[in-house]
């Protein structure tokens, strides 16, 4: 898809605050460039999820949903910058390419933040999730038999073993 001819753009102005189950965040539009800012927002996104939708509007779950936003905000000529905690999460429409971003939603209209800034955000989701524990402990054994195994092959090969 291309960006929209220079006459046809929407231009959106925003100062939203939004607040979903105790969890905040907020919209500041200037034209061409939103900045959507939260705190916690894997856990502003799982509240939202959980909210029913109004009739009318149908619903699009997943990573897929973010390209559709990402291509149609580009086709719009607007991006969005998702901002965390830790800084930029995400960037949106106009202005993003990644080959990461067309991988994981579909759209290269998306580039992801660096490393630190997703770090928290990513460790706060997985450690809510309910494969966490059982993950971690399944990667902790395969590490020890790891280790248990390298020590015997060593020692096996440095010629003290009988």
């Amino acid at each position: 898809m291309t960006d929209a001819p220079s006459g046809a753009r929407l231009n959106i102005f925003a100062d939203l605050q939004i607040v979903a189950d105790g969890q905040s965040a907020s919209l500041v539009g200037d034209g061409q460039v939103l900045t959507f800012t939260a705190e916690a927002p894997q856990q502003l996104w799982a509240n939202l999820q959980q909210l029913p939708v109004p009739a009318g509007i149908r619903s699009v779950r997943g990573v897929r949903a973010l390209g559709q936003v990402a291509e149609l905000l580009g086709d719009q000529g607007l991006e969005l910058h998702v901002v965390g905690p830790a800084g930029e999460l995400a960037h949106l429409g106009r202005g993003a390419r990644s080959w990461w971003g067309r991988a994981l939603t579909g759209s290269s209209r998306i580039s992801v933040g660096s490393a630190a800034a997703l770090r928290p955000v990513v460790l706060a989701s997985v450690r809510r999730s309910r494969l966490f524990w059982p993950v971690l402990a399944a990667l902790a054994s395969g590490v020890a038999v790891a280790v248990a195994r390298s020590g015997s092959f060593r020692t096996r090969n440095s010629g003290t073993e009988e």
